[in-house]
Formats: structure tokens, sequence, C-alpha cells
């Protein structure tokens, strides 16, 4: 109970996740990266709060919405850009909280989406996608909802953050073909 939960993207947002929880008198748990993350953010536009998000690429009417989470923002970003290039209109929401999450993001972007997707570093089961998924059984938002992460198993391959995640289908690429398969499925 009245635990919070942070995943920062970025290590300017690990600094001011830590300024954050550091003000409150609850538990608060902060998931952090690598320290060798792409920086999507400086002092001037960093406003986190609890039960926050961050709108990193915004295409209005969306066909696909991305809900990222943590140091796999980079990806996410990369795969979303890849998207928008090949005329598929992509937003990308960084949830840098997850409890309290941020239930406004699933609500201003459910309405022209034809697909939903989690991105999120580790297990998929009980994750970004859970919460997303907990939200529209609530609200009755009937989009489809692909969770990209582990299926349920430890992270295979060894070397570089980049190598692992390219072993365990969490590259750029990989995400942008899962993301096709599921548009796909949908006809």
């Amino acid at each position: 109970p009245n635990l919070k939960i942070l995943s920062p993207a970025t290590p300017f947002q690990v600094m001011a996740c830590v300024e954050l929880a550091y003000k409150i008198n609850s538990p608060v748990y902060i998931r952090i990266g690598m320290n060798s993350e792409k920086e999507f953010f400086n002092d001037s536009n960093l406003n986190l709060k609890f039960g926050g998000s961050d709108l990193i690429i915004d295409t209005q009417a969306s066909d696909v919405c991305i809900f990222s989470t943590g140091s796999i923002l980079e990806e996410a970003e990369s795969a979303a850009t890849i998207l928008n290039g090949r005329g598929i209109k992509t937003s990308l929401i960084n949830c840098y909280s997850l409890k309290p999450f941020d239930e406004s993001a699933v609500d201003k972007n459910y309405k022209h989406a034809k697909l939903f997707v989690s991105v999120e570093e580790h297990n998929i089961m009980g994750g970004l996608g859970g919460i997303i998924s907990e939200i529209m059984a609530d609200k009755g938002i009937g989009v489809k909802l692909k969770r990209i992460g582990l299926e349920d198993k430890f992270a295979s391959g060894y070397g570089s953050h980049k190598a692992v995640r390219a072993a365990n289908n969490l590259s750029s690429e990989k995400i942008v073909q899962a993301i096709l398969e599921a548009l796909n499925e949908r006809v």
C-alpha cells in the first residue's frame, strides 16, 4: 500500500525522480537503467509528478499509440519515427510513473488509434501492458493492445545493452515488425 513506482527513461529523468521521491513521506521504488541512454530531456523540460507521463511524439489522430517505460524509450522512439516515415501515424508516450499511472494518457489517445502498444524492457506479465489493459477494461475501451517485452522468461544473450535487446526482440526494428504484424492481424 502507498508504494509509488517510477521508471525513468534517461539520466536526467533519474535525477528528477530521485528529487521527487525525496520530497514525499511514502515508499518509492525507482527502476533505473544503465546510465548510457539517449537523453531526451533537460532541466527546462522536466516537470515530473507522480501519476505523470511525457508525450514524446504527437501525431494528431494517430493510428498507433506506443506507451514506453524506462530505458527502452530510445528504441521505442526510433520505432515510432520509422513507422511515421512509412505513413503510419504513431504517437509515443513515456510512462515514467507506473504507480500511480497517468490514466489520461490512455483516455486522450484511444479515440483514433487502431492499436495501442506497450514497450517495456522486462516481463510483460504484470507490467506496463497490464496496467494499460486494466484501464482499458475498466473504461470499456475497445482498442487492440500489443504488449512488447520479455515473454515471461529471463533475457537471453550477452554483450552490450543494445546486443541483449536485439537478442530479445527489443530492437527498434523488431518493435516495428511486431507492430506491423499486429496491425495486419486487425484485417
